[in-house]
């Protein structure tokens, strides 16, 4: 069974092919009516475009992965800043936004030193300073 990330990959491709195929159906309409094109030809031609969106699918599914811009694996290594002085439980600001941290070891924190974010539990970043005279 596909993931939802797989699904999501699908769902987008079919969306751009969809454009494309209405396109291509209102073109293929258009000879069809003004020139007499056969309806065998026709449905041919759009049958071997959908067999063509399929077969290449599988060559570009991956440049339609979206990154989750809240996944935690891209927030572990980045650095923040803190928000307020704190000692072992405060608050930091990183990409704009500001997070409740917690230190990995006993230490205080002035407002404004930059953090290294080790991992995320929750709404939790765990956090060590970035700076060598902190650590």
């Amino acid at each position: 069974m596909a993931s939802m990330k797989e699904r999501g990959t699908i769902l987008r491709y079919i969306k751009f092919q969809l454009i494309e195929l209405s396109v291509l159906v209102f073109a293929i309409y258009s000879i069809w009516y003004f020139i007499n094109l056969p309806n065998w030809l026709a449905f041919a031609i759009i049958a071997l475009d959908i067999i063509k969106d399929i077969i290449l699918y599988f060559f570009t599914w991956r440049s339609y992965i979206v990154p989750d811009s809240n996944d935690a694996s891209l927030m572990a290594g980045k650095t923040c800043t803190a928000a307020y002085n704190f000692q072992h439980t405060g608050k930091v600001l990183y990409n704009g936004e500001i997070w409740k941290a917690q230190l990995t070891h006993s230490g205080k924190i002035k407002k404004g030193d930059r953090l290294k974010i080790l991992q995320i539990k929750g709404l939790l970043l765990i956090v060590e300073a970035a700076d060598p005279e902190h650590g």
